[in-house]
């Protein structure tokens, strides 16, 4: 989820990096001024269609904005090694 405080459209660029292959680059995402936008990242379209995120896979995110935005993650996992994390974040472009 990301907030966007500001008046003008913040411009996302969402990178991934994983721990087996190259990252995944040119997410885009416009998030209007003074709202909010949830998703789930593999619904998001990257470069080659829907961004392709496995379960139980481990991966890190990097999110560039022109505007300053706050963004809040979490991830939830079914089985054995499942769990939820959370993070909120204000950014500095």
């Amino acid at each position: 989820m990301v907030t966007n405080p500001g008046s003008e459209t913040a411009n996302l660029e969402f990178t991934l990096y994983w721990s087996d292959r190259e990252p995944t680059r040119g997410i885009c995402v416009e998030v209007p001024g003074e709202r909010v936008l949830g998703f789930r990242l593999e619904c998001l379209p990257g470069p080659n269609g829907l961004v392709d995120v496995p379960p139980r896979v481990q991966y890190a995110i990097r999110i560039d904005s022109d505007q300053d935005v706050i963004a809040v993650y979490g991830r939830v996992e079914c089985g054995e090694l499942g769990g939820l994390s959370v993070l909120g974040y204000p950014g500095h472009v």
